[in-house]
């Protein structure tokens, strides 16, 4: 329950643009994580979201992964 609930946190502050979390969301997010654990995952999507933007709006290229064996 608490992976669908980072889930759902890391899709709201992904997709905020499009629609915003209702308080009824946030409630039941609360009933998986704490206010730390929602707190620190909210921080961590908005520094993802940040990195992803910087690299594409930079024209950095993506450098295929060898894939392992």
């Amino acid at each position: 329950m608490k992976e669908r609930a980072a889930l759902h946190i890391a899709e709201a502050v992904t997709l905020v643009n499009k629609e915003h979390s209702s308080d009824e969301d946030y409630d039941l997010v609360r009933q998986s994580l704490s206010d730390d654990e929602i707190s620190l995952l909210i921080l961590t999507a908005i520094t993802i979201n940040s990195f992803n933007r910087i690299s594409i709006f930079s024209g950095h290229p993506v450098v295929p992964r060898p894939h392992s064996s």
